[in-house]
């Protein structure tokens, strides 16, 4: 590899086919000395190539004096003269700029690589004036730098820096405008937001209280993260910080439909005894907490199924910790699948579905593990010894293999309404739609016994909810109304649920109906602004729908739109968890939450942007 180029490079040229002028260097000839006087006549000028030899040529040539003015040679002698002090003491087998006493002068040119391209006076700069400009060739598009700016960010984050910068009073005021344009967003909600909290340990163990707002569209909005490790966690205190967190949405004029808990018993609590303080408000669960725990009622109420399901991930773990046995089941794969391979899922203790993930990674690599267990019963090679007998029994057995089919066939629905109750804008005729089809694939299983025990456990679930607001989300819904109702029950009709829109409307509004019933009954005969053919323009967008018949209606789209408004999850504080994990992580323990809240507000105000620039480019080429 050749010696970098000095910082006078763009003013000389290299005659590289000459002899060089001693060991290590070679000839030089001033660029200005061959526009004026010419080629021959500036090669009896020659120099040689160091950076001192340039400085003397330069500073005495009458030929560069009449190209460039005094200034600007000054300027670029004194340039010259800085490039490549430092001001920390030099590292092992770094060189400081030499003094004229060194007799090696010619290493001053192997400090800083400098720009070849300038070719102009105007362009160099020294190394206190470096600029992303001075390495690329043409500008940044939008694009490039929409992902410049979260390259940098990533960067940032994933180098462990200690965030330093966060400390800068701009950076503080940077901050404090993201959260004040996110609460921005929510106020401009019309139909209003939803309050969502939950705690989280850090990896400071300190216990962290997460608050987010979610629009009636489903985005999440970070609002604060709250130290609360000196308090218990009791109703009472979450009841008191509730109703802290209600009074300060208030003064901010954010309108606030309800609240939203994951079902720990102080939060189940807590809910219990606010709801009857705010009539206006209402007090949800969390839907895809509650599917979790319908989940555990599988291996609650059959052992043979838990062990097994036990034995399945105490199997994937095994082959995922020894490189050995994973090598040879690697092998099988190949020459069973045709050169595939599948790899074998390690659940998360508190995700359900990657529990399925894990018993349908065994499932597929079926053939390859009974195959590699008959070679160890066989001692078909001398290293194939050691393997646990367990799990060897296990994989020979065929009713084990049974068993696991029938566990990931049964956890499959629970995935599937996972899915839909973990997306940032489930609502909560979802919630119904997903218990529906829950109870008719447990119906249909042959095991009476069991199934009879899972349907029992779901109807107790079910009772715990607030039934009358769910099936209203189904009435309210322009694509199902009572089609998906039992007709022989009379309590789904219409005039039985009317009562409870009736109800809803005096507890939101505080105040008696008018036409409400007239209003239920044209969407009843599905007339104009209510039939079919209005509400399918709308793609299935249930809260634009009745936005757009507020015109036309006067009492009932504002039932509508607070059923459809409400969140029914708080998987978003999941998300936030994630980010502020991966913010703070080991590296980083002694951050602030506090600091690392605003991290987390300035990556999801950037995700935002970005996501709204695609959107907006998007519907440009359409």
């Amino acid at each position: 590899m050749g010696r970098r180029s000095h910082f006078l490079t763009p003013y000389i040229v290299v005659l590289h086919t000459d002899k060089k002028a001693n060991k290590s260097n070679k000839y030089a000839v001033c660029r200005a000395c061959i526009s004026i006087i010419g080629k021959d006549e500036a090669y009896k000028l020659r120099f040689t190539n160091t950076k001192k030899e340039c400085a003397r040529h330069i500073k005495n040539c009458q030929n560069f004096a009449q190209k460039y003015s005094p200034q600007q040679i000054t300027k670029l002698l004194d340039d010259a003269a800085k490039d490549g002090v430092k001001s920390k003491p030099p590292q092992k087998r770094c060189h400081t700029e030499s003094s004229s006493e060194s007799p090696d002068d010619d290493n001053d040119d192997s400090i800083l690589e400098q720009n070849k391209n300038n070719n102009n006076l105007e362009e160099t700069s020294n190394s206190d004036g470096i600029t992303l400009d001075n390495y690329i060739f043409r500008p940044l598009t939008i694009i490039q730098e929409q992902k410049l700016e979260q390259l940098l960010l990533d960067v940032t984050v994933s180098c462990g820096l200690a965030f330093r910068w966060i400390e800068d009073p701009a950076v503080k005021n940077a901050t404090d405008k993201v959260s004040t344009k996110l609460l921005d967003n929510t106020k401009d909600d019309l139909f209003g937001v939803t309050l969502a909290f939950d705690g989280w340990k850090n990896v400071a163990r300190q216990h962290i209280f997460g608050i987010v707002l979610i629009t009636s569209t489903g985005e999440m909005i970070i609002w604060k993260a709250i130290n609360c490790g000196g308090n218990r966690g009791t109703a009472n205190e979450i009841i008191r910080i509730t109703q802290q967190l209600f009074a300060e949405l208030n003064q901010e004029n954010i309108k606030v439909n309800g609240l939203v808990t994951d079902s720990a018993s102080e939060n189940a609590s807590a809910r219990k005894q606010l709801q009857l303080l705010y009539r206006d408000k209402l007090f949800l669960p969390c839907f895809a907490h509650q599917i979790n725990l319908c989940v555990g009622n599988i291996f609650k109420e059959s052992n043979s199924l838990t062990k097994v399901g036990e034995q399945a991930v105490e199997i994937a773990s095994f082959f995922n910790r020894a490189k050995v046995w994973i090598g040879k089941l690697r092998e099988e794969q190949a020459a069973i699948y045709k050169n595939k391979y599948y790899t074998l899922m390690v659940p998360n203790d508190n995700r359900w579905n990657s529990q399925y993930y894990c018993f349908a990674s065994l499932l597929r690599s079926k053939s390859a593990l009974k195959n590699l267990a008959t070679k160890i019963e066989e001692q078909e090679s001398d290293d194939l010894y050691d393997f646990p007998e367990e799990y060897l029994n296990c994989i020979s057995d065929n009713n084990w293999w049974k068993k696991l089919k029938e566990l990931e066939t049964l956890i499959l629905p629970y995935c599937a309404a996972l899915n839909q109750l973990q997306r940032h804008n489930s609502q909560l005729h979802d919630v119904l739609h997903c218990f529906g089809n829950l109870v008719i694939v447990l119906r249909s299983f042959d095991n009476n016994n069991f199934k009879n025990k899972l349907l029992k456990k779901l109807e107790k679930r079910w009772s715990d909810w607030e039934q009358p607001l769910l099936l209203l989300a189904f009435l309210l819904h322009p694509g199902y109304r009572t089609d998906k109702f039992n007709p022989q029950i009379e309590t789904l009709s219409f005039p039985h649920l009317g009562k409870w829109v009736i109800y809803y409307y005096c507890a939101w509004f505080n105040e008696d109906p008018m036409v409400i019933l007239v209003e239920l009954e044209a969407y009843r005969q599905k007339k104009y602004p209510y039939n079919d053919a209005t509400a399918r323009q709308f793609n299935n967008n249930v809260l634009e729908f009745w936005n757009y018949v507020r015109g036309y209606s006067k009492e009932l789209y504002r039932v509508a739109e607070r059923i459809f408004s409400i969140a029914v999850t708080t998987a978003s504080l999941e998300r936030l968890f994630s980010t502020m994990g991966w913010l703070h992580s080991k590296r980083r323990n002694r951050l602030a939450h506090k600091k690392v809240l605003g991290m987390t507000q300035i990556r999801a105000s950037m995700q935002q942007r970005l996501k709204q620039k695609k959107i907006d480019d998007d519907a440009l080429k359409f």
